[in-house]
């Protein structure tokens, strides 16, 4: 895996969903993932994502990792 994690991670809240924007990595990713307190939430295709089905009252903390040759990246900001 390259060095370089996705970057510059964004959220957007609306009820009871997040839009996760991050500046993506160039290079062959199969996919990037979206997690919460370790856990994964969502395999992201696209730099520009929205996440359903959250709790209104549920404080959640996002980081976005990017996947190569199934070798995931370190965390984002």
């Amino acid at each position: 895996m390259q060095s370089s994690t996705p970057t510059n991670l964004t959220t957007t809240v609306r009820n009871q969903q997040v839009s996760l924007r991050f500046v993506a990595l160039s290079g062959d990713i199969s996919n990037y993932a979206a997690l919460t307190g370790g856990i994964l939430i969502n395999d992201i295709a696209i730099n520009n994502h929205v996440i359903t089905g959250l709790s209104n009252t549920t404080t959640y903390y996002f980081v976005v990792t990017a996947v190569k040759n199934s070798t995931e990246s370190t965390s984002s900001n």
